[in-house]
């Protein structure tokens, strides 16, 4: 048995070796062999998502991390479209920030604006380079544990 208040498992006894907690019913202990059925009906009654269906979704939108949220892994999904639009959102400014500068008309400084200017494009392409690398090696990471049927779901079982 399990004791509710401090978790040890016991086997005889209605007094819990740790925490010596005196119970007089037995009903305030949850045993293995329950938590074991709840556990099983928890993740059975979950409906197991499909291993093709994830596999053509991480080939077509695996960047965007279309295959994780399709699993449940929505935390996971959210970080792999972060690193897919961070740097895109961030080109767009390196984009329109000449213009914006020649707008201004400071025609004085436009070689300290040059300088800088090509220090950002830079610090840019490293940047996205890193995070392109890091989804790249994520995606070839869940290429391999489709393929090798390791990956699970969120509920903890295996894709059918």
């Amino acid at each position: 048995m399990i004791c509710k208040n401090c978790g040890t498992k016991f086997d005889k006894g209605l007094r819990c070796p740790q925490c010596k907690t005196k119970f007089t019913d037995t009903s305030h202990f949850a045993t293995s062999e329950r938590i074991e059925k709840l556990n099983k009906i928890t993740t059975q009654n979950m409906p197991q998502k499909s291993k093709i269906r994830t596999l053509i979704e991480l080939i077509l939108f695996g960047s965007f991390g279309v295959h994780r949220f399709y699993t449940g892994k929505k935390i996971s999904g959210f970080c792999m479209l972060a690193l897919y639009i961070i740097p895109k959102i961030y080109a767009s400014y390196l984009s329109r920030k000449p213009s914006l500068y020649i707008q201004g008309g400071d025609y004085e400084n436009a070689a300290t604006f040059i300088e800088e200017y090509t220090q950002s494009v830079s610090n840019f392409v490293s940047f996205s380079n890193l995070c392109y690398w890091i989804l790249i090696i994520w995606i070839g990471f869940d290429l391999f544990l489709i393929l090798s049927n390791l990956y699970r779901d969120k509920y903890g079982n295996h894709l059918k």
